[in-house]
C-alpha cells in the first residue's frame, strides 16, 4: 500500500508534454498578436508623418504668391527624421476661375508593398 501512494505523487511525462505544448500555443498566439499590432503602429506612424508632410507642403502653397498661369510641378521625394521611410509629394493647382485656384497636395507612401496616400485640398483666391 505504502508504494502505490508514492508513485501517485507528481506528473506523467505525458502530462508535462501536453502541459508544454499548451503553453508554446499561448506564447505563440501571442507574438503573432505582437507582430499585428506592431505592424499597425508602424502604418498609423507613417499616416501621421504623411499628414504632417502634406499639411506643411500645402501650407507653404498658400503663403505663397497667387500663380497667374498653371505650370506642371514636379513631385519630390521626402524622408523622414531618421531617413528610414521615404514619401513622395505630388502637388498640382486647377483653375477653378479667374480669381480662384484649387491647391491639391497628396502624399504617397509604401510599408509591406502595400501603397497608400494621403490627399489635402484647399481654394485660394485673390
Amino acid at each position: 500500500m505504502i508504494i502505490s501512494l508514492l508513485n501517485n505523487k507528481g506528473f506523467t511525462l505525458v502530462e508535462m508534454m501536453f502541459a508544454i505544448m499548451i503553453s508554446l500555443l499561448g506564447i505563440f498566439a501571442l507574438l503573432q498578436s505582437m507582430d499585428v499590432i506592431t505592424q499597425h503602429n508602424v502604418k498609423n506612424q507613417m499616416r501621421d508623418e504623411a499628414v504632417k508632410i502634406a499639411d506643411v507642403r500645402l501650407k507653404s502653397m498658400r503663403e505663397g504668391p497667387f500663380v497667374e498661369n498653371i505650370v506642371y510641378i514636379p513631385y519630390s521625394t521626402v524622408h523622414n527624421e531618421s531617413g528610414v521611410r521615404s514619401y513622395v509629394v505630388r502637388k498640382s493647382m486647377t483653375a477653378l476661375s479667374v480669381n480662384s485656384r484649387e491647391l491639391i497636395v497628396n502624399v504617397g507612401w509604401a510599408y509591406k508593398n502595400i501603397s497608400s496616400h494621403h490627399e489635402v485640398r484647399t481654394i485660394k483666391s485673390r
